[in-house]
């Protein structure tokens, strides 16, 4: 391995990669060494590459103790590294949590066992692990004395994480079905044009009564007030904080005018007008909030006051902050009326795998992320010169640097509800940067500190009492699907794609246990267009063919796959007279019911009938993506509530009657 190739391994470039049809793919060198370029290395300068990799091999050597590491809560101990051949080595430990001392030991390292050994500047060292009382999961502050006969005392210290095993998750015989939906689409009883936490409590009294467990939602990220347009909620400004369009003004005690709703009939968002009128009744909110409860120091002032300190690194004016405080204290509210009307999960929001360049979050944590590199994808059928998604790809080795708290900041502020899901999950192992290479695109496969990553997701999730969903389609290795799985981490499967070598739909009894199971999801098309073949003749339309002959492949795969979805369900004894999109989706549904995966997720746009996608991947201006509202308002989707007095019919009862009788009486 020559000097260059050992920054890479250092650095977690990857060599090779198995592509989407399994084969394997050497990445060009000149590729590698611009990944390392991205990341500040001077590849051309033979003296500093070699002393880098000393600096990042070597050096950590001379550490007695790390300023962050993880163990498990199973087998919980402490790592040490000293001179091997110095005498008498001993240290005094004191480990404690935020509440007290949990324990003090007195360690002679010439006693304990030698698990590994480096050479630097001809000194020979050692790393001595030390077994420590068992420990709850949590975060614990080490303090280290290190003495030995030929050295002063030197003192030292340090965080262990302790995780457990898991992430806190369902037990093995439950299995429950839930709702999953963009929330800005929603049309409820209001009629309102932009669906906020409002319209997310009559979504949870609905759908709660129907059964559901739990309210899937699209990421609520925070995204660009000044550029409403920018409507992507998977490019954000700011993961850690929410888009305050969803605050609803009806659910704030400030707001004191009538009609504060934003009205619109449209089909589509137009996020400029609901950005400004939105904003007016924030104002008017702000200012009352100053002038009653600020004023007077009232109890809610207090506890504003103290958001504000708690994120005080966010840099905000207290307009900004109070529309974070608002926003977070409706999504609590909604979680918490979601467990009052007996869902047993409740809300499950959904991390984006990055940022963008230009947002609040990058600029924030500048020094953590790669200038000239982005997240995307490798090439594959639908994109055959990859993808560049255009978010900053954090450096691994800077995350390691500053302790993780990036990424704990972030789970932490995501894993507020009940559940989870984390987009790309793979990005825990490894993401895909893009890159230019005289002038060309290219791309590069980068490896990040997954064993320390997913412990901290597991201690994070047991902390908060969250169950974790992982993305997990497309290529993924098999190491990262076992660990993930063994971890509690559930899958993702969509429907469309669950076909055995032959093609055909796999039997629902064969599906994943350890996933959500959902027919489609924001990224395919919708069931009615996939039926009706909509989607296809969408593209057509929409000039995305750059092809005839691909258009024509298109129809044909489809109509095979529909015959394979009758045959599927004549196997169920479930498939309809009709051949009617609203009657296969049914069937579908009411076979689903009785899948081996523990979660079922049926896309709110499916149960609307949708037949135009709300996205549809690798288009940009091309296509309205994240603007098209349901074609329903929620009652017409769900039917009148128990109390209200229209019944509902008794085709729609009997719809949510089998599904949840399915769904409680499979075997696990």
């Amino acid at each position: 391995m020559n000097e260059v190739e050992q920054l890479c391994y250092l650095q977690g470039v990857a060599l090779d990669y198995v592509d989407y049809y399994g084969q394997q793919k050497r990445i060009d060198d000149d590729v590698r060494r611009a990944i390392l370029t991205a990341c500040g290395h001077h590849v051309h300068d033979n003296e500093y590459v070699r002393d880098k990799n000393r600096q990042l091999d070597g050096l950590p050597w001379q550490q007695v103790l790390s300023e962050f590491q993880v163990t498990s809560s199973e087998n919980t101990y402490l790592t040490v590294r000293a001179q091997t051949f110095e005498p008498e080595k001993q240290l005094e430990l004191v480990i404690a949590d935020s509440q007290q001392e949990c324990c003090r030991l007195s360690v002679s390292l010439n006693d304990s066992m030698e698990e590994g050994n480096y050479v630097l500047d001809g000194v020979r060292y050692s790393q001595y692990r030390i077994t420590l009382p068992k420990l709850t999961p949590n975060y614990y502050q080490v303090e280290l004395i290190y003495r030995s006969n030929i050295t002063t005392s030197q003192a030292f210290n340090g965080t262990l994480a302790v995780a457990p095993v898991s992430c806190y998750s369902l037990t093995e015989q439950q299995k429950v079905w839930g709702i999953s939906c963009q929330l800005y689409t929603l049309r409820d009883k209001r009629e309102s044009g932009f669906g906020d936490f409002s319209s997310l409590k009559e979504l949870i009294q609905r759908s709660s009564e129907k059964g559901a467990d739990y309210i899937l939602l699209n990421p609520l990220h925070k995204l660009f007030v000044t550029e409403p347009e920018r409507a992507s909620p998977y490019s954000p400004s700011d993961r850690n904080q929410i888009n305050p369009l969803y605050i609803s003004p009806r659910l704030c005690v400030d707001y004191s005018l009538p009609n504060g709703e934003y009205q619109s009939n449209a089909t589509h968002i137009d996020y400029r007008q609901a950005t400004t009128h939105k904003f007016k009744c924030f104002k008017v909110m702000y200012l009352n909030f100053c002038k009653l409860e600020l004023a007077n120091t009232t109890q809610r002032a207090n506890e504003f006051r103290e958001f504000v300190e708690r994120y005080q690194t966010w840099q905000l004016s207290e307009f900004e902050y109070y529309l974070q405080w608002v926003a977070k204290e409706q999504l609590d509210y909604c979680q918490r009326y979601a467990k009052t009307k007996g869902m047993t999960i409740g809300l499950i929001l959904d991390l984006a795998v990055g940022c963008t360049r230009d947002g609040e979050e990058y600029k924030r944590n500048q020094a953590l992320f790669v200038e000239h590199a982005n997240i995307g994808a490798p090439p594959d059928p639908w994109a055959l010169d990859g993808q560049d998604w255009g978010l900053a790809v954090p450096d691994p080795l800077k995350l390691k640097e500053t302790n993780f708290a990036h990424f704990i900041s972030l789970i932490r502020a995501n894993m507020i509800a009940g559940g989870l899901r984390i987009d790309h999950v793979m990005g825990l192992l490894r993401l895909w940067w893009c890159v230019t290479v005289d002038e060309q695109p290219a791309g590069c496969y980068v490896y990040y500190p997954f064993n320390e990553l997913l412990a901290i997701l597991c201690l994070e999730s047991q902390l908060n009492q969250c169950v974790v969903i992982g993305e997990d389609l497309g290529v993924v290795p098999q190491q990262i699907k076992q660990s993930l799985d063994k971890a509690h981490v559930y899958g993702n499967d969509i429907f469309y794609f669950e076909k055995d070598q032959n093609g055909q739909f796999i039997a629902p009894q064969a599906h994943r246990k350890h996933a959500m199971l959902m027919i489609a999801n924001h990224d395919v098309a919708p069931f009615y267009a996939w039926w009706q073949q909509r989607d296809i003749e969408t593209r057509k339309s929409f000039s995305l063919y750059s092809n005839p002959e691909q258009f024509g492949y298109d129809i044909t795969q489809r109509e095979q796959d529909k015959l394979a979805l009758r045959e599927w369900l004549k196997a169920a004894n479930t498939l309809p007279n009709s051949d009617d999109a609203s009657a296969i989706y049914a069937a579908v549904v009411a076979t689903l019911s009785a899948s081996n995966s523990q979660f079922l997720c049926l896309q709110l746009d499916d149960l609307s009938g949708e037949t135009f996608a709300v996205n549809i991947p690798g288009t940009d201006q091309e296509y309205p993506n994240w603007r098209r509202r349901l074609s329903r308002n929620l009652l017409t989707i769900f039917g009148p509530m128990s109390h209200e007095e229209q019944q509902t019919s008794v085709q729609q009862q009997r719809f949510w009657q089998l599904l949840n009788a399915r769904r409680n009486n499979v075997s696990s």
